[in-house]
């Protein structure tokens, strides 16, 4: 359904049938075929929505949930579906606002103790990802449902938007290379550290996910999304999660003398 709604949104803008879009989705503005940043805000804000339906709350059992909603819509198009479950979503607001323009206001704060800055860190986080870490979302590839409209044009913009056009590709390119120089990598060479990720955590993409080092591993926890290796062991806690805690564990021990070998 998602595949299909997406590509059905698209085809529509691209037949200058933009105003059905917009009335379905119930942007604050409309998202006119010329405007091309207005169309790539329009699909990542669509595609951030699913993904924080689904992932928000760290459970299989969200992501089910998320998915029966939609496909257990009975309006006549998949488009319809995913404008009505988006407008369930989005209740709070009277429009949604899918506009370039509208998205840069928040990260363009500049006063420190604002809170965009002060508690969400918007404008800190986004000067990271345009100048050292890179990792932009795009729709590049066919494996996934979301469309092709949002690309590195997209996130280039945003970054010159905030910061100036002296972000450019090769800033960018340059800035994450220095960081993978100054950090190692894939092979940082550290020791007494422990690179812990879940199986169904996104950020495990640009993690560590393989690691053997006398003092350092890195582990992937199988079923888990984020932290569920850093608490205590618990009765719920699969053989697998159990294991990967015992050996923490053991590693700590380790680090601090104790002689323990790891599991």
């Amino acid at each position: 359904m998602i595949w299909v709604a997406f590509r059905t949104a698209q085809y529509l803008i691209d037949a200058g049938l933009d105003q059905t879009v917009t009335s379905l989705l119930n942007t604050c503005e409309p998202i006119e075929p010329g405007k091309l940043l207005d169309v790539e805000t329009l699909f990542y804000h669509l595609k951030l929505a699913i993904q924080e339906a689904m992932l928000g709350q760290q459970s299989t059992a969200k992501i089910r949930d998320v998915c029966e909603a939609m496909m257990n819509s009975t309006e006549e198009t998949a488009l319809h579906d995913l404008a009505g479950w988006l407008n369930v979503y989005y209740a709070n607001l009277p429009c949604n606002p899918f506009d370039f323009d509208t998205n840069m206001e928040a990260a363009q704060v500049l006063q420190p103790g604002a809170p965009e800055n002060a508690l969400l860190g918007l404008r800190q986080t986004q000067y990271q990802a345009c100048t050292e870490f890179g990792w932009f979302r795009t729709t590049d590839l066919d494996e996934q449902p979301f469309g092709d409209r949002v690309t590195m044009h997209f996130f280039l913009s945003a970054c010159r938007a905030l910061f100036g056009e002296w972000v450019t590709d090769a800033v960018i390119y340059e800035g994450v290379r220095l960081t993978n120089l100054h950090y190692g990598g894939q092979d940082p060479r550290s020791t007494n550290v422990l690179f812990t990720n879940g199986e169904f955590d996104p950020n495990r993409l640009v993690s560590i996910t393989s690691y053997i080092n006398p003092l350092s591993y890195a582990y992937v926890v199988p079923n888990e999304f984020l932290y569920s290796e850093i608490y205590s062991i618990a009765e719920e806690d699969s053989t697998e999660l159990v294991t990967i805690k015992q050996s923490i564990q053991s590693f700590i021990g380790l680090w601090l003398g104790d002689g323990l070998t790891p599991v």
